[in-house]
């Protein structure tokens, strides 16, 4: 749940709340209509990350995240060519571990048909050279930059996970600090990934997909935040993450979700589970101190694990609008009482 709350701290000066509708209960869920557009909230994101693996070695793995925002600017603006009703903010990111380079990109731009756009009904979004596409069943991702492209297709190999109460996800005390949270914990696909000027065909690529819905109430109490997303190799998933006030103390309403292979989900709250830094590394960019090696414990699913980022510098060093709203995303590896693959994402360090 990428640089979430911070993200919309930071934006939600575009427009005022009134005319949006608040995520106050749980939601009437039906598919493929919620996987496209929901215009009648202001704040919406897809977001993807995965584990891409070579087609010619078993040992040559890629990481990814691609990461649509839909921003609501619906207010009382003059009509001419510059108002805008939508902003979009899209994060590209592929991590070569062979190499251990990390190469990013971000592209935002208000909403214009053809260019920047998003359709109701299936997952529809584009953003400039970057584009996700539903097709019956199947997801395509295509991403395009100067250092690094990706295409893939995926399909959904498991049901959807509704985190909370049937999507309906509280994340603070606060009233409004809510959102409808759906995740597909285990898209798998296959296709490429170019790092410059060498293309790479993908054979396996295994994928998590969140799609959050919301309209911020009020000013959020959350400073930072650790959020996991783990695939076993025994085909069982699990999301877990925490929330940091400015104090540092952990907020209460942290929650989770573990899913068996057969796609039945184990609610986790706030105590079912303990996350520990390990090891810590510093990003020599912006002196911000990252915990790259964590222990996870969920003692009620004998679950006692260890994640270790594949390479240390996995940052997102945001420019533009977020400028300065850096965060750590990064693929890591996953030891102990279940092995696997991660992505973890770390902010407010």
């Amino acid at each position: 749940m990428i640089f979430k709350w911070v993200f919309v701290i930071l934006i939600s000066w575009l427009a005022p709340v009134l005319g949006y509708l608040a995520v106050d209960k749980p939601y009437d869920w039906a598919f493929p209509r919620d996987h496209g557009v929901h215009q009648d909230y202001q704040v919406e994101w897809w977001y993807f990350t995965g584990h891409l693996q070579h087609e010619n070695t078993d040992s040559r793995f890629f990481g990814f995240e691609l990461t649509f925002f839909r921003v609501g600017n619906d207010f009382n603006q003059p009509k001419n060519p510059w108002s805008f009703d939508t902003m979009y903010i899209t994060h590209f990111a592929v991590t070569d571990e062979h190499n251990q380079d990390f190469y990013h990109s971000e592209w935002a731009h208000r909403e214009m048909p053809g260019l920047t756009e998003s359709t109701p009904g299936r997952m529809a979004v584009k953003n400039g050279p970057y584009a996700l596409d539903q097709i019956g069943d199947v997801f395509k991702i295509n991403a395009d930059s100067q250092d690094m492209a990706l295409n893939l297709s995926l399909k959904s190999s498991k049901p959807i996970i509704f985190h909370g109460d049937n999507g309906f996800h509280q994340k603070t005390p606060q009233a409004g600090s809510a959102s409808y949270y759906y995740s597909m914990t285990r898209l798998l696909g296959d296709g490429s990934v170019r790092i410059k000027d060498q293309t790479f065909k993908i054979s396996q690529a295994s994928a998590w997909m969140d799609h959050e819905i919301f309209t911020p109430q009020s000013t959020n109490d959350s400073f930072g935040w650790d959020w996991f997303a783990i695939q076993f190799d025994d085909g069982s998933e699990l999301m877990v993450y925490q929330l940091r006030d400015k104090k540092r103390d952990i907020l209460p309403t942290a929650s989770g979700s573990f899913i068996h292979p057969d796609g039945t989900k184990v609610p986790l709250k706030f105590g079912d589970y303990s996350l520990t830094p390990k090891t810590s590394w510093t990003d020599p960019k912006t002196g911000s101190e990252y915990p790259i090696k964590w222990r996870v414990q969920v003692p009620s699913l004998d679950i006692d694990i260890i994640t270790q980022a594949t390479m240390p510098n996995q940052v997102i060093h945001s420019s533009g609008l977020l400028q300065k709203t850096h965060y750590w995303e990064g693929r890591c590896k996953v030891t102990g009482s279940h092995s696997g693959n991660a992505y973890i994402e770390l902010g407010g360090y």
